[in-house]
């Protein structure tokens, strides 16, 4: 049986999600980032230019590692029961815009509210980037976030992995 962590992890690994980075680079928000869209380090260290390169296997455990936390602190504000692969597509969310972002959001409303369809229509709302100081519709972003909705709406699953849960109301 898959979990949350397992399916945001397969998701933002995706070489048009977050992907495998082994060298520190600066992401289109100007943070720097290593790993599969790690911003910091275990120890709690921010990610600079001159972090160690690092292996597969360690990208993954800190993505990993990252997921479980923010999980850790989405879980409270979702009232509602939901399948593995909703709980799955919020997480890879989570992990792109934050907690605080999801918490605040209409997104999350919709979840409380029991409507899990317009849930799934907030995901699209979520494609913007700032670019030069300017905030602008992003392709990179719409195509995540359509990939996000349909996972929430059980219509994709990452392959290997399973969906458990109640339906989709």
């Amino acid at each position: 049986m898959s979990s949350p962590v397992d399916i945001a992890l397969a998701l933002i690994s995706r070489p048009d999600f977050e992907g495998l980075r082994l060298k520190p680079y600066l992401c289109p928000a100007g943070y720097w980032t290593i790993g599969i869209g790690n911003r910091y380090m275990p120890d709690g260290k921010p990610v600079t230019k001159d972090t160690p390169p690092i292996n597969a296997a360690t990208a993954s455990a800190w993505a990993r590692n990252t997921l479980a936390q923010m999980w850790a602190k989405a879980t409270p504000y979702i009232k509602v029961p939901l399948t593995t692969g909703q709980r799955g597509a919020l997480l890879s969310f989570i992990y792109n815009e934050g907690v605080t972002a999801f918490a605040d959001s209409t997104m999350l409303k919709c979840i409380n509210s029991g409507r899990l369809t317009q849930a799934s229509n907030e995901f699209a709302k979520w494609d913007k980037e700032h670019v030069n100081g300017v905030l602008t519709t992003s392709a990179g972003l719409a195509h995540r976030r359509s990939v996000e909705a349909q996972v929430f709406r059980g219509e994709y699953m990452p392959p290997g992995l399973t969906s458990t849960g109640p339906a989709m109301a």
